[in-house]
């Protein structure tokens, strides 16, 4: 991610994948000029709930907390970035409504 720009990213709610990629992260959202765009699950899509509730094993709350989890921990590393930067920062649902995430969005 170091020369990266743009960063799409995917993933049902990636805790390990957060955790040991946070740097690089926060590193790509504080310079000038870059996209991160992270796709979740749509929590109230209760078919999906169900069907990646039973793929990780998890009761439906637990996963939906993960997911929240995720949100949170995503729309904290854009607080704790230089408030100077000037980068867009969205969530996005399977549903493809977008949520912004954080206080600035520059395109």
């Amino acid at each position: 991610m170091e020369s990266a720009n743009h960063v799409d990213l995917f993933f049902a709610y990636g805790r390990t994948w957060r955790t040991t990629h946070a740097t690089p992260l926060r590193q790509l959202i504080e310079r000038n000029g870059t996209r991160l765009r992270v796709v979740l699950p749509d929590r109230d899509d209760e078919a999906l709930m169900r069907q990646l509730s039973a793929k990780f094993r998890y009761s439906e709350a637990d996963l939906i907390k993960n997911i929240d989890d995720a949100e949170a921990d995503i729309a904290n590393l854009h607080r704790l970035a230089a408030p100077q930067a000037r980068s867009q920062f969205d969530a996005l649902w399977n549903d493809a409504s977008v949520r912004p995430l954080g206080e600035d969005h520059f395109a």
